[in-house]
This record gives C-alpha cells, structure tokens and sequence, in this order.
C-alpha cells in the first residue's frame, strides 16, 4: 500500500510520480473505487486523489457502445500527474460525466477538456484553476 492517499498498489505495481496517470471510475468494485492506470496496466486503485495538470477524454467508441448496449463500460478517463497538495486553488466547480446524455465532462453545465487541478474525494470531484 502507498501511504500517499492511501493508495493501494495493485499487483505490486509502483506509480512513478514524475509521469501522468489516467485514472478512471472502477466499475467492478462497490462505491466509489478509481482506478490509476500508467504505461498501459493498472498499478493502484483509490477513493481520493489529487490531479494536477489535467486533461479530460472521452473514448468515443467505448462511449457510442456504451449507448448502443445500454451497458456502462470504461470509456471517461481523467489524464494527470498525482500531486500531493492540499493547497486551495479557485474552485470552478464540481465535475460530471453522464454518458448516456453528455458528449464529454462538464463542468458548472460547460463542457471541459483541461483544468488546473481536480479533487476527487469519493463520489465528488472538483475542477480547480
């Protein structure tokens, strides 16, 4: 386990904190697991992680089955580099992602591809300037 957000390493597997991770909503686990997944392989899962430098995608194949199965699968994947810094940026608002209504992630109702920073703690995640 890496005590850095109580990360718990997946197969042994070591993050290197110098490289961005995409870290995407873990849907074979109950409540809200994210996994963080770097050079390819999963190396950990979480509850709360801080995300710095952070771009927003969207897979448009796995979303447009996602639709057409009606079937939840990986397809929104949040790109970043792990920081540890609580530090108080300007909040713009609370990230979302509905994938059977929205084209990409929102943010306050506006779509967003970049930020700053986001926050994910649980079930909530924030978007930071």
């Amino acid at each position: 386990m890496l005590h850095l957000f109580n990360i718990m390493s997946f197969k042994n597997r070591e993050i290197n904190l110098d490289k961005k991770v995409y870290v995407y909503r873990c849907l074979n686990k109950p409540g809200y697991i994210y996994s963080i997944k770097q050079f390819g392989k999963v190396v950990g899962h979480t509850s709360n992680l801080i995300l710095s430098d952070v771009n927003f995608k969207i897979v448009k194949s796995g979303k447009e089955k996602a639709i057409e199965t009606n079937v939840r699968n990986v397809h929104a994947l949040i790109n970043g580099y792990i920081i540890n810094d609580s530090k108080s940026n300007n909040v713009i608002g609370e990230l979302k992602y509905y994938p059977f209504c929205q084209e990409n992630f929102q943010c306050n109702n506006k779509e967003i591809k970049k930020c700053n920073k986001v926050t994910i703690d649980n079930n909530k995640l924030f978007c930071y300037d």
